[in-house]
């Protein structure tokens, strides 16, 4: 804009010439024309016409290695070198410089969708609840102590029921279910939880993953109780704990342990026996006399 002025200076009030103002200001003479004849107050511009760069023909395979890399882990997400390398196999004759310039631009616009995203959660009534743990600081008598605080929660209605205790043990576990369970008034279908020391006793990885470890098995155990009863639940997992061996297959073993065995029914019948059965001791003693040859 400054120059646009000095020119117009020059021109209308200095009177130069065209071609005086030209050795002036270094322009050319046509340059010099143009500006004169552009209306007061703008300012031209010069425009380069857009030619197609060498990296325009694999730009489109560049943007789609890119977002195919997005979904993959980042160990395995190809670098600028190696997009280089593939393009270079394409035919692309450029430099390095163009490729890593457009995987630079391209990543913080079209990398940020894919790793933001929310899904909802939505749980009807009684279907599932939420257990942890947390550790917790108090003052008792004065004296600060350290404590796990057992939380549950609904994941419907949100309602919780938080219990203190000195550890995590497996009989602590136990407890703040049916402390729980018994305060929020029931039990839901299913419960929902992180990888605790308490219901976590192993994970193995691929094949060695065995069922009867993890979260599951406490699921089952605690899916025990609609059917058995909290009560029966409670001593067969005290019976549990004094063997050692805390699972499901062994709390189900005591459960049925505790059960009362039914008695036998009586069946009536008109049959009688004509002859008691007699034991042939006779032949048991010879057979006892023969001399067995076990070569």
């Amino acid at each position: 804009m400054a120059t646009l002025g000095k020119i117009r200076r020059m021109y209308y009030r200095d009177g130069l010439s065209l071609s005086e103002i030209s050795r002036r200001t270094s322009l050319s003479r046509n340059t010099v024309r143009d500006w004169l004849k552009k209306p007061e107050g703008s300012e031209p511009k010069y425009r380069r016409q857009a030619k197609p760069g060498k990296l325009a023909a694999f730009e489109a395979f560049l943007t789609q290695s890119l977002e195919t890399d997005l979904r993959r882990p980042k160990r395995d997400r190809r670098t600028a070198r190696a997009l280089f390398a593939e393009v270079q196999a394409q035919g692309y004759s450029g430099g390095h410089t163009l490729v890593s310039d457009f995987v630079r631009k391209w990543r913080p616009q079209g990398g940020k969708p894919l790793t933001r995203a929310y899904v909802p959660l939505r749980f009807e009534l009684g279907e599932a609840f939420q257990f942890d743990w947390s550790e917790e600081g108090l003052v008792i008598g004065g004296v600060w102590r350290r404590i796990l605080a057992a939380h549950m929660k609904l994941c419907a209605s949100r309602a919780f029921m938080l219990a203190a205790y000195p550890s995590q043990g497996h009989e602590m576990l136990f407890d703040a279910h049916t402390r729980c369970f018994t305060a929020l008034g029931g039990i839901p279908k299913r419960g929902i939880y992180d990888d605790m020391k308490t219901a976590v006793d192993k994970v193995g990885a691929g094949e060695a993953r065995h069922p009867e470890y993890g979260d599951l098995s406490v699921a089952e155990m605690l899916a025990t109780v609609p059917k058995a009863g909290l009560e029966a639940v409670l001593v067969a997992a005290e019976l549990a704990l004094e063997s050692g061996a805390v699972n499901a297959e062994h709390l189900h073993n005591m459960l049925a342990r505790l059960r009362p065995t039914p008695a036998i029914p009586r069946v009536e019948t008109d049959l009688t026996v004509l002859e008691a059965p007699v034991a042939d001791a006779g032949r048991y003693d010879r057979l006892r006399a023969q001399e067995v040859d076990h070569a």
